[in-house]
């Protein structure tokens, strides 16, 4: 055989050694074709895949947000989520004024359900923290307190004011007389302050 000796290959030997080349050469970019082909299927099927992951993680998203609306919160009874909101409040004064951060007037603001159940549960009113800030205006107290002593209804009720007179003698003054006309519904005032 030609690989077998050192020796230079006759001619007849040379163009059957030319044409095992070429064969060979044919043979090699046939192949080096086929897995470029498939290397670009490669990167396709990869694409396709990347393209059904994010489709699948976005129905599995929908999934949960369905799971969420038929099996979640939304199915408690307003009595029974108006009593969960309870404990929010239940072992801290609610610092309502100004701050809708907190609850319970947080709970207002999550959405209408939830709006409509906090408003419905006068409990959730009847313990509040009232901090008067000079930069609040009067009027804004007024309302605020307008409104929570609506809410808050025929129930007892805990009051703690905290104001400084010196600094806001307007918006004390509003605070005062906002809930005079239902001290007979307050079983607990305080008031802390300076200028009292």
């Amino acid at each position: 055989m030609l690989n077998e000796t050192n020796l230079p290959p006759p001619s007849v030997d040379l163009q059957t050694l030319r044409a095992a080349i070429d064969e060979r050469t044919s043979i090699i970019t046939t192949y080096s074709e086929e897995i470029e082909g498939l290397e670009l299927k490669q990167e396709e099927i990869k694409d396709q895949i990347q393209a059904l992951d994010i489709q699948r993680l976005q129905v599995e998203a929908e999934l949960e947000k369905l799971k969420f609306i038929h099996f979640g919160i939304r199915h408690l009874p307003p009595e029974i989520l108006g009593t969960i909101f309870y404990f929010c409040v239940e072992n801290e004064w609610g610092n309502v004024v100004p701050l809708s951060s907190v609850a319970p007037l947080l709970l207002c603001r999550v959405c209408s359900l939830w709006r409509k159940v906090a408003l419905g549960t006068p409990r959730l009113w009847a313990r509040l923290e009232i901090e008067v800030k000079p930069d609040i205006l009067p009027d804004e107290y007024r309302n605020m307190l307008s409104f929570l002593l609506k809410n808050g209804a025929a129930l007892p009720r805990e009051l703690q004011i905290t104001a400084d007179y010196i600094k806001a003698p307007d918006s004390s003054l509003a605070v005062l007389s906002a809930i005079h006309p239902a001290l007979y519904l307050v079983q607990k005032l305080l008031i802390y302050g300076d200028g009292f």
